[in-house]
């Protein structure tokens, strides 16, 4: 009914007056339709955030906010799945060593062998025996089967 006021009331205007009020009209209504539009697009994408958290797992990633995240840990998972840029640093706990403990390890580094120049040169050329071994090995099989096929073509195709 008001809108049936309004048109009654342009009726009785002149027409120039009417004129400029419809252009007010429109204008106003093309607002009001703009504000629409962009209220349902924010709905929607809000819809799909939530149906997303839905589909997500894990609490910590969940979260809408990284402020309701409590440990380093769960701000970097929320960081990676939002594609969050920023300083992406993982903080690691420092381990104290106690006296204690550094006292130990310098006593077994003290403890430990130092070799001889004549032990470290026959250390130096066990290892290379050791690791010739396997090729020799792979030499003497690949020499046998070429053999075998020598043999065989020779049986095969007699001069």
């Amino acid at each position: 009914m008001a809108e049936e006021d309004i048109i009654e009331k342009l009726k009785k205007l002149s027409p120039k007056e009417r004129a400029e009020k419809l252009k007010e009209l429109q204008k106003k209504d093309k607002e009001e339709i703009e504000k629409a539009q962009k209220l349902l697009q924010e709905t929607e994408e809000e819809i799909g955030r939530q149906e997303e958290a839905e589909k997500i797992p894990i609490p910590q990633l969940k979260a809408v906010d990284i402020s309701a995240l409590f440990s380093p840990e769960e701000k970097e998972l929320f960081k990676a799945k939002r594609f969050e840029t920023g300083k992406l640093k993982v903080e690691k706990p420092e381990k104290v060593k106690s006296k204690k403990e550094e006292l130990e390890l310098e006593q077994i580094a003290a403890e430990s062998q130092k070799l001889s120049p004549e032990e470290a040169a026959n250390q130096a050329q066990y290892l290379d025996n050791l690791s010739q071994k396997p090729a020799e090995e792979l030499y003497n099989k690949i020499k046998d089967i070429s053999d075998v096929f020598l043999l065989v073509d020779i049986i095969d195709n007699p001069l």
